[in-house]
């Protein structure tokens, strides 16, 4: 893969497009984690099911992967974490996007009652 230059990040909030890029990769986690199946690999290969394809712009292609990594619960997320830095993403951005992902993830599952705790 390319080096990718660092845009230096001059505010701490995700600019529209990041935030864009972080919605629409809700669905390719699911084709992700659908594709990775037996039947998933056979409607890709059929067509009938989209092949996942890169961004051209690579610093929101590795946003849009270390998304698909988080949903997926998978490790490698860690990863794309320094890489996100690495391409220009402050701290405070990596932590606003965690929290999205986060926020979502608890609203998927539903709010946990600890009142009986």
């Amino acid at each position: 893969m390319a080096a990718v230059a660092p845009l230096p990040s001059t505010t701490s909030r995700l600019d529209a497009m990041s935030l864009r890029v972080i919605a629409l990769s809700r669905n390719d986690a699911l084709i992700d984690r659908f594709a990775r199946t037996a039947i998933g690999r056979t409607l890709v290969s059929l067509r009938v099911l989209p092949k996942l394809r890169s961004l051209a712009d690579q610093r929101l292609e590795i946003l849009r992967r270390f998304c698909v990594l988080v949903r997926l619960g998978d490790g490698h997320a860690v990863l794309l974490k320094d890489a996100l830095a690495d391409v220009g993403y402050s701290q405070k951005q990596i932590t606003q996007v965690e929290r999205i992902l986060r926020d979502e993830r608890v609203e998927k599952e539903g709010a946990i009652d600890t009142s009986s705790a």
